[in-house]
């Protein structure tokens, strides 16, 4: 989904980008479930159609300098949706768009559970020891700002936002943190250079847990991140769950 909808961004100047989601009623297709992602981008040609699924290359290798990218993730995302027991095909017009469709083989899930059980299942966090962290949050989408603050209230913590590394060292310098969740990718100094000082200047004592929270979800970000000292990794978009089990995980 990463993938194909960043792709699909990339490439389309104006116009609209479509997300659907159905069963798969396709019988010669595999899989259970069917997304969709449309585009009114440019489209793909005929002479490129055999591009687009090879390693290193691009329907358009005009498109790196403009787009970036190393033509790796229609590769990854093929992989990915076979491994899943499923497909991956598209459909593009010249001028027009382009269609692409992935199928994947869903497991069954049994009935939801009742409030009592869920309730029963929720972490039994004290309110006290959670609305006493003193949290940051380092991220320079507003959006992201706004809803990351709102999880953190729905769980009675309050948090300090900056908009970058520097400026999270700045705060360092003037208070103690017990966690920051730290976009990895932020303009001045990014969340990596950030950790790479936290963890080299601040005294032992007065370490933060550091998190990532990133758009960035394969491996090899994670890598970076936990080699560059954070402790823990989140992918967006982050739900409230999420950041509840890893403050729990982290201050339980």
């Amino acid at each position: 989904m990463i993938n194909l909808i960043g792709n699909a961004i990339k490439c389309t100047a104006k116009g609209s980008i479509s997300v659907f989601l159905q069963t798969n009623d396709e019988v010669n297709r595999k899989g259970d479930l069917k997304f969709t992602i449309s585009d009114t981008g440019p489209g793909i040609s005929n002479k490129n159609i055999h591009r687009l699924f090879k390693s290193f290359s691009q329907a358009d290798p005009s498109s790196t300098r403009k787009h970036g990218g190393t033509g790796l993730g229609l590769v990854i995302s093929k992989k990915l949706v076979e491994a899943l027991d499923g497909e991956i095909w598209f459909e593009s017009e010249v001028g027009s768009g382009t269609t692409f469709y992935f199928t994947f083989k869903a497991p069954k899930t049994s009935n939801l559970a009742t409030d009592e059980q869920e309730n029963d299942l929720n972490f039994e966090l004290s309110e006290t020891r959670i609305s006493s962290l003193h949290v940051l949050v380092a991220e320079d989408n507003l959006m992201n700002q706004k809803v990351i603050l709102k999880i953190l209230k729905n769980i009675n913590i309050s948090a300090s936002v900056v908009n970058n590394g520097q400026e999270v060292l700045d705060k360092l310098d003037k208070e103690t943190y017990d966690l920051i969740l730290m976009d990895m990718e932020m303009p001045v100094m990014d969340g990596i250079e950030s950790t790479k000082r936290i963890r080299s200047d601040i005294p032992k004592n007065e370490q933060p847990v550091i998190i990532a929270i990133t758009a960035n979800a394969f491996l090899e970000d994670r890598e970076r991140c936990l080699n560059a000292g954070m402790n823990d990794f989140l992918t967006k978009p982050v739900s409230m769950d999420d950041i509840k089990d890893m403050i729990y995980k982290w201050f339980s």
